[in-house]
Formats: C-alpha cells, structure tokens, sequence
C-alpha cells in the first residue's frame, strides 16, 4: 500500500506549488522550512540538513558542516511575497459537499469530501498562508553543481539513506498558521471524510487549530491529520531571543519570523532536485558489474568525492525523479541532471503519471540548457515555452473556496 504521505504528495502536485507536506510542523525546535535550506522528505516531513543562506555558527545550522561549506548570500529583494488564499485545495478526483459555504466549519458545522473508488488529497486551510520565493537562478544552479555531492557526503557521514534525487535546495515554501489534510489512499472503494468545527469556547487555552478536525479519523481508506497540535504551539521557538545577523536582510531566519510571525507551518514547498549519472551508467568507466552498481564518483570542482551505494529503501520514482532520468538519457554528456519544481508545473497540471510526465516531454521536446563547470556538464530542464505549456493546460472550471489543480493561478495571490 502507499503510504498516504506519498498519496497527498502525488495528488497535490498538479497544483504547481511544488510539494505538498504531510506533516506541515518544524522538526522538533527548529524554525519552519526556510528559503535556503537543503534537506529531504521522511515520513511525509521536511528534514532540514542545513541551510545555504545562514552562517555556520547560526543557532539553526547543525552542529556539524558539509566540507568545504561556503554561504550564499541573500537579501530581502530578491525574495517575492505572496499569499494563498484559505479555502479547500482538492485534487480532482475529489468532490465537497456544500462548497458554496466556506469550508472552514463554524462551530457545529461540517464539510464532506468524497472520492469514487479514485485516489485523493485535501488540503484546507482556514485563514491566508504566505508565500516566499527567490525563483530559479543560475546563482543556486552553480552553487548547487559545485556542492551537491558534498551534501550527499556529508548526508551519508550523519548516517541518513538518502539519494543524491532525495535532497531538495528550498527556493520557496507556503507557511501557514494552522491547516488539515487527508488522503484517500484507495482505488477499490469509495471514499469520503468530513471536517468539523468545534466550539472554541469549549477548547480553554488552546488555539484556533484545534477548532478544526476530521470527524471519521479512524477510516481505514481515509487517512487524516491536522495541526499544529496544542503541545507543538506551547514549544515554538517565539523569535523572541532571535539574535539577527550583522546585516538582517541576509538572515532568513530573522525575515521570515519579523514579517510573519506564527506562520510556521510548512504546507508547500519547491526548490531544485538533482541526480547524478552513476558510474554503471557509464559505458567507459571499465568497472564490473557489481563494482560500478550503485556507485558514482564526481570531481565536478576542486573536491573529489565517492559515495558507495546510497538509499536501501525500494521506492516509487517520483515526477522530478522521472524528468531527472530524462535529462540524463537525452544527453550523455550529461553528469549532473537538474530540474526546478517550476519547471516541471505544465507537465504535472497535464497529467499526475510520472510516465506519462516524460512522455510529454518527449512530446514536446523542452529546452535542456548545458552548464559547463570545471570539466564537467550539468544539463537543466527549463520550462517549456508559453505556447506548449497552454496546450499542455487544462480548461478551467470555476468555484468558490474549493480549488483545483486548475485553478493553481487564480488563487496564489498576487505579489505584496
């Protein structure tokens, strides 16, 4: 069965915000999903390794470095802010009951969301998230080709299975104040679940999250979960003893809590994906079939690193993993392959298979630009161009509070 993070995952990534998260809340007493940070998805959470913009010696940087860790500075005009608007994100295979009332229940009320023998997510947000982006850059994709197998290194020395394709450069994230989702993991049978609201007054201490909770939460072909939870809003690090850097338009840390202080739910978040050729790839390399398998070595900067081996865990590719694999079997000049969540968004509004993802590009044939860094090539998907990607596109259909993957740009908000 997959796992109903995965579920939500795939479900929700027609919308074009990059990567829905199951498990919205920071990691224990770590801030939310920062511009800059670089980590991997575990159990249907963000995982922040550390962070390019911050210093090392930050309070939220590890205790630990990647070798050879050099900062990238940032600055607030280069981040854009937006907003999503609260309401009901559905995939289409799902249908709400009443979505001509707003979806988030009063006290007492409640809102239905059913699925036919489809799987289905639903994000519903009862109040306006805020959206951060720095956007793609070939700042970031020449940082990225110089340090990502270092990352990867120093990912394997902290004793975590991950892939190269496992690791994610945050270059935008949607935080929210409170939030719920649910999957509908099944094929087989019907679906549906229902949201309720419960009476503030009867709550004490407790805030607004708590208001708002999945009714039938035990479904076994309904998987729900909703937050913050009371105990993880009394332990949130305030920013109160924030210590900003030298110059606080460099510190994201210090930007995001001074303009949206509360807001450190991560719902969405985008950014660069990667994958390396691996040496069994390679037709000159002269390894045996079991010395090479598994195996890559790069010298793509002054660095030489090898890793043996990487992630244990049999997965399901995903889209981006799928856009990577392209990218590499296009050009075999290529070692690195990158892609932003960007510019994958036309394919995935198209169609959720990640088959049927390179088929189109296939299709439509979308740029690959080459990055050429001491000796060695890195080959970028860029998106494809105007005229394919409207008839990529959806017709669209209309709604009030309940959205769909079609709708992703009538509802993101304009710039602040």
């Amino acid at each position: 069965m997959i796992p109903p993070h995965d579920v939500y995952r795939d479900e929700l990534l027609s919308y074009g915000y990059g990567q829905a998260i199951w498990e919205p809340a920071p990691n224990g007493r770590q801030p939310a999903v920062l511009l800059g940070d670089v980590g991997y998805f575990f159990l249907g959470g963000f995982q922040r390794l550390f962070n390019i913009h911050l210093p090392p010696s930050h309070r939220f940087q590890s205790s630990t470095m990647p070798e050879h860790f050099e900062p990238l500075p940032i600055d607030d005009t280069m981040i854009i802010y937006r907003h999503l608007e609260p309401g009901a994100y559905c995939s289409t295979s799902v249908t709400v009951d009443g979505s001509s009332a707003p979806v988030y229940p009063a006290a007492g009320g409640e809102v239905l969301f059913t699925t036919t023998k489809q799987r289905g997510a639903v994000l519903v947000l009862p109040e306006q998230a805020q959206r951060l982006d720095v956007g793609t850059s070939p700042t970031y994709e020449s940082y990225i080709a110089k340090h990502c197998d270092l990352w990867l290194a120093y990912a394997h020395q902290k004793g975590y299975g991950v892939d190269l394709e496992d690791i994610l450069l945050v270059t935008g994230c949607d935080l929210a104040k409170s939030w719920a989702v649910t999957a509908f993991i099944s094929s087989e049978v019907d679906g549906s679940a229902t949201l309720k609201g419960v009476d503030p007054s009867t709550l004490g201490d407790l805030s607004a999250p708590a208001s708002m909770q999945w009714r039938n939460w035990h479904s076994q072909h309904a998987i729900h979960n909703w937050g913050p939870e009371p105990f993880a809003l009394e332990s949130r690090p305030t920013g109160a003893h924030d210590s900003p850097a030298e110059d606080s338009a460099t510190d994201p840390v210090w930007l995001s809590r001074t303009l949206f202080p509360g807001f450190d739910q991560c719902v969405f978040v985008r950014g660069y994906h990667m994958k390396r050729r691996r040496l069994s790839d390679e037709q000159d390399e002269g390894l045996g079939e079991d010395e090479g398998k598994g195996s890559w070595r790069s010298d793509s900067s002054e660095y030489v690193v090898e890793v043996i081996g990487g992630s244990d865990q049999p997965q399901e590719p995903s889209a981006c993993v799928h856009v990577l694999d392209y990218i590499l079997e296009e050009d075999p000049a290529v070692k690195l392959a990158m892609v932003h969540d960007d510019a994958v968004t036309p394919y995935l509004q198209a169609s959720l298979s990640g088959q049927s993802v390179v088929s189109l590009l296939a299709k439509y044939r979308p740029q690959i630009s080459l990055l050429k860094q001491n000796g060695k090539t890195t080959g970028i998907l860029r998106a494809p161009s105007q005229g394919d990607s409207a008839d990529m596109k959806p017709e669209a259909s209309h709604g009030w509070s309940v959205f769909h993957p079609h709708q992703a740009d009538e509802v993101s908000g304009n710039p602040q």
